[in-house]
């Protein structure tokens, strides 16, 4: 018998499932964020843009963004930043999510030209010798029409729960973001429903 927090998990992933395919514009990324049920009083107005002059991008690459939104921030601490730009590539993703990470010590970041393609980033810091850390990002690119049982993992596994610090919800973005711990839980699933076909399927012997 599944417990109610599988069902609750199983219920958003089938609702993420049929609504990312909808996606078409920034109201769109928020209506995501509540879809996963991060608290309203921390959702800003998706009417609501920032100035991108107020950002050190330098003038080739802010000519690539067309806008700047705020999506949710956690006491100040962990913010989600949404781009609409003219390219996803992957120069400029690690361009801009190094200008961010200058400013910013935690955050996601989301970019799309188009919303066919969304691109998810979660910077993070690795330790390369004492004193010295390497700005490392992991990057989920969502093809809307085209989603990966992985891919809808990630962003299910993103889900609030009553995290009680932005530390407590940083950590589960990473965790979201651990692709072996997905492609792990993706094969576990797997093989669960190929042993329950088996069984249906095959008879006993001595039957």
């Amino acid at each position: 018998m599944e417990t109610s927090s599988t069902t609750v998990e199983a219920n958003l992933r089938e609702e993420s499932k049929v609504f990312i395919p909808k996606i078409g514009s920034a109201k769109d990324i928020y209506k995501l964020f509540q879809l996963l049920r991060y608290p309203e009083d921390k959702l800003f107005d998706p009417s609501y843009k920032r100035d991108i002059g107020e950002f050190d991008f330098k003038k080739d690459e802010r000519e690539k963004i067309k806008a700047i939104y705020t999506v949710f921030s956690y006491e100040k601490d962990l913010p989600i930043f949404l781009i609409e730009s003219k390219t996803t590539s992957h120069a400029f993703l690690k361009y801009v999510t190094k200008v961010l990470a200058d400013r910013y010590l935690r955050f996601l970041l989301i970019v799309t030209a188009n919303y066919d393609e969304i691109a998810f980033v979660l910077p993070d810091y690795e330790r390369v010798e004492t004193g010295k850390h390497k700005l490392r990002i992991s990057k989920l690119v969502l093809h809307k029409d085209d989603l990966y049982y992985t891919d809808l993992e990630t962003i299910v596994n993103m889900a609030f729960q009553d995290e009680k610090s932005w530390r407590d919800l940083w950590k589960k973005w990473r965790e979201a973001f651990d692709v072996e711990k997905v492609t792990e839980r993706f094969f576990l699933d797997y093989q669960e429903i190929f042993f329950k076909i088996r069984s249906a399927v095959v008879k006993p012997e001595n039957c």
